[in-house]
């Protein structure tokens, strides 16, 4: 028994060892040897610039956090524009250093299986503002609940090659993480997970309102900008051509200010579920909708116990009222347009899909993700991550053109058939 026992035990050793080697050798890849990951290269004719703005609403108090020493809303704002020059072959801007440093220091589990390779991207800092034209459309960013500025930094890009300023909104203390200038954190995982007990149901309806006044408030301080003769964007915004784009919550932020605010001529929604007030008059502007093949699935067919379970839900009643936000809403909305409503599937796509997550599905992270709590691909879909970006890029960039520069599309015109992952959804 003794000689069995002892065995079992060296057997067992062997087991931790091999295993303490494998991942060793895991950790060491992933920091030093992986090569470096680029972004795809915007298909402008544009070199892109980036400039931070941190911009503090004095006419708001701060409602996510209680520190007296910070009283009112402050945001970061990202201006991605046209830049003079050309773009290099090889992007060299480190992507979110800030995000990358955060988790380096504080979840180092994360970093190592999710941000420890090194990214790239486009858009560089203290470039000057191309003079082809003497002002430029303008389009606002919002991205999703525990987002990020950057999150969408593929179609920013995009849209910056093209000729557009874009401008990226942070949501301090509902996006993931925002850096102020003076170093100071705004961290929302840890913001929301403080405010979920309290608010639960609510917490999103709640910051979907002050998501709202955020936007009016950087329209606002877009159109002083723009008067500012010491700044690099003095008289070339184009306020009569100025739309948005957002992901998740984000989406549901550019439909909804759309709505309220009439500076705002064409917004798109990046599958997003309409969230916040609701929308009591009929959208007058051109509006597309791009949606995940696989979420639309989900809610066009009766949940499982599973998905019950997952998403809290004890009735059918209950499973209703979770679903109304998305497609009937969305259908609602629609069906009341009195312009142009392009409501569009993308198959074989998750929620993340459309955004810069899709291009980090190779990371050991995403996969456990994928693996152990997203089998139903409602996050990311099997469609390839490059594939993904490059038509929700094409359709951003096609719709501004038609809506706000006037140009004809035969993507969004029904006559191109490029991109066969693509559907029409028709309500009527």
């Amino acid at each position: 028994m003794f000689w069995l026992l002892k065995r079992l035990l060296k057997y067992f050793l062997y087991v931790v060892s091999g295993i303490a080697v494998l991942t060793a050798g895991l950790v060491v890849y992933l920091i030093w040897f992986q090569s470096p990951f680029y972004f795809p290269k915007p298909t402008g004719k544009y070199a892109v610039g980036v400039k931070t703005y941190h911009w503090i609403d004095t006419k708001r108090k701060e409602t996510l956090h209680d520190d007296p020493a910070y009283p009112h809303r402050e945001l970061m704002v990202n201006i991605w524009f046209p830049a003079e020059g050309k773009l290099s072959e090889k992007p060299t801007t480190p992507y979110a250093p800030y995000l990358v440093e955060y988790f380096k220091e504080n979840q180092k589990l994360v970093w190592i299986l999710g941000l420890s390779r090194a990214s790239y991207s486009y858009a560089k800092p203290c470039l000057k503002l191309s003079t082809d034209v003497s002002q430029f459309p303008v389009v606002i960013f919002s991205p999703g609940h525990r987002g990020m500025i950057d999150g969408n930094s593929a179609q920013c890009e995009e849209l910056a090659s093209h000729g557009y300023i874009i401008v990226g909104i942070s949501h301090p203390y509902d996006n993931c993480i925002v850096q102020f200038p003076d170093g100071r954190i705004a961290d929302g995982l840890k913001s929301i997970a403080k405010r979920r007990p309290i608010e639960q149901e609510n917490l999103v309806e709640n910051s979907a309102l002050i998501w709202l006044f955020d936007t009016y408030f950087v329209l606002d301080q877009l159109e002083q900008l723009a008067f500012d003769k010491t700044s690099l964007f003095y008289q070339r915004f184009d306020q009569n051509r100025i739309g948005i784009f957002g992901h998740s919550i984000g989406g549901s932020t550019a439909i909804k200010s759309s709505c309220f605010d009439s500076r705002i001529k064409a917004a798109v929604n990046l599958d997003g579920a309409l969230f916040g007030p609701k929308i009591k008059r009929k959208i007058d502007i051109p509006v597309m909708v791009m949606l995940a093949g696989n979420g639309v699935q989900m809610h066009e067919r009766p949940w499982t116990q599973d998905e019950w379970k997952k998403f809290s839900i004890r009735s059918v009643e209950k499973e209703e009222m979770v679903k109304v936000g998305y497609l009937p809403a969305i259908k609602e909305l629609s069906l009341s347009a009195q312009h142009d409503f392009i409501t569009l599937v993308v198959k074989n796509t998750g929620h993340f899909d459309f955004c810069d997550l899709a291009f980090y599905k190779w990371t050991p992270l995403v996969l456990i993700i994928l693996t152990m709590l997203d089998r139903s691909g409602l996050k990311l879909g099997l469609i390839d991550g490059f594939r993904a970006t490059e038509i929700v890029n094409a359709y951003l960039v096609n719709f501004f053109d038609k809506y706000l520069k006037n140009k004809p599309s035969e993507l969004l015109d029904g006559k191109s058939k490029r991109y066969e992952e693509v559907e029409e959804k028709q309500w009527r």
